[in-house]
């Protein structure tokens, strides 16, 4: 006897799919039924990985837009305004 043999109970070869939830009281509405069914679906799926952040390269380098100490001498005050 198997696992498929278990689930059968029509005798046929047809097996019936596991039973998710069952609804012990009221009179839910179909779309009660489906919104309940998202809901479990989506709490079982685990939900998505974020993916890892990419390392910022170049121009975009919070590091440039920080001021940086002035070297002294002829033209340094000029020299501060062009980008390293």
């Amino acid at each position: 006897m198997t696992s498929q043999d278990a689930n059968d109970t029509s005798g046929n070869g047809i097996t019936e799919p596991p039973v998710l939830f069952r609804i012990e009281a009221g009179n839910p509405s179909p779309e009660d039924i489906a919104v309940l069914t998202l809901v479990i679906a989506a709490a079982a799926s685990g939900g998505e990985e974020e993916p890892a952040p990419k390392p910022v390269l170049g121009w975009a380098s919070p590091a440039l837009k920080m001021r940086h100490i002035g070297r002294p001498g002829y033209g340094a005050w000029r020299a501060e305004a062009f980008p390293r």
